[in-house]
């Protein structure tokens, strides 16, 4: 039977333990809700600038091909925005607008991503009645989500995944002199980041190049979720038009952070012996140099459990692109 999805919000609220609150979604399939003991339970975290809704396409094209799989069972998909994405944003403003204000070099790391992550898949908050610990879990993760999730697995206690997924990983080690550096915050910075309206707005986005070979749905989820109205926190005196959720400060002062992905380069080998993994990378090396994926992928691969694939014509907005070769790589 086809897939029928339905999506359910919650708010998980760490506190006192963790600052920061979490919006998440939790996607199903009506026609093929699956409780066995064996069913998998994926776990999703985006890139930079992204939120939890990107993977909708890509939910829709997964759930589709099991509705046709009566062996593959998928019991629920979850989405998590991190601390400074998507709504997430929205609950923490405050707190991350003070945070910048005090130290505009760097607010939120990477691994703040990595440790709500953990807090929410370890119980450790409230607002998600769920005991994730008994449920087989599937990390996928891409760009930043990726980081995310082979940070979050030295913490305490410790989340048992069955396996990980990383899609374009922002997993770098240290470069040599001469070679490549994510010297992305000044241009970040400089973006234009208000408009009138969200259709003013959404022909921005596509004039510009970085945004151009988006899948459709892609650009309206865009439109509807990565957008939200005037005032903020960040511009409290303008009162009509639109932003974005994550803010440019922010985004600019997460490429500052190099630290996590050269962290997550030194633990990826310890991890691929621990679980297998598989890494996806888009055919076209158009953000992360291919020198670096090569070395990510020696770690990996080299005597563990680690594989590899790419998505022909993808690049490293591969999620955005390319949902449904991106679906046929993560099912490999």
């Amino acid at each position: 039977m086809a897939a029928t999805l339905v999506c359910d919000s919650f708010v998980f609220d760490p506190r006192p333990d963790y600052q920061f609150r979490l919006a998440i979604k939790r996607y199903r399939d009506l026609n093929n809700n699956h409780t066995d003991d064996d069913a998998l339970t994926l776990v999703f975290a985006h890139c930079v600038g992204g939120h939890k809704e990107q993977w909708e396409p890509t939910l829709e094209h997964l759930y589709d091909f099991v509705s046709r799989e009566p062996n593959l069972k998928i019991r629920e998909a979850w989405c998590i925005d991190a601390p400074d994405h998507g709504d997430s944003s929205i609950f923490n403003d405050h707190l991350l607008t003070s945070a910048l204000d005090w130290r505009p070099e760097s607010s939120l790391g990477w691994e703040d991503y990595a440790r709500s992550i953990h807090a929410f898949l370890s119980g450790l908050g409230s607002g998600i009645d769920v005991d994730f610990r008994s449920r087989k879990l599937v990390a996928v993760g891409h760009s930043l989500g990726a980081v995310a999730f082979v940070l979050s697995t030295p913490y305490l206690p410790k989340v048992k995944f069955l396996s990980m997924i990383l899609i374009e990983p922002m997993i770098i080690r240290k470069p040599k002199p001469g070679e490549f550096k994510m010297e992305y915050s000044e241009i970040i910075a400089k973006r234009r980041d208000i408009w009138p309206s969200r259709e003013e707005a959404m022909r921005f986005f596509t004039s510009e190049k970085q945004w151009q070979g988006w899948d459709p749905r892609s650009f309206q989820i865009y439109a509807d979720h990565g957008l939200r109205d005037l005032p903020t926190e960040t511009y409290p005196n303008l009162t009509q038009g639109v932003t974005l959720k994550c803010t440019k400060r922010q985004e600019a002062a997460l490429y500052r952070d190099r630290l996590c992905s050269l962290r997550a380069f030194q633990y990826l080998h310890v991890l691929c012996q621990r679980i297998p993994v598989h890494l996806i990378h888009g055919e076209h090396a158009d953000f992360i140099p291919r020198y670096f994926q090569e070395d990510i992928l020696k770690v990996a691969t080299r005597g563990h459990q680690a594989t590899s694939s790419k998505v022909p014509g993808g690049g490293h907005m591969v999620v955005h692109t390319h949902p449904e070769e991106t679906d046929k790589r993560a099912r490999l």
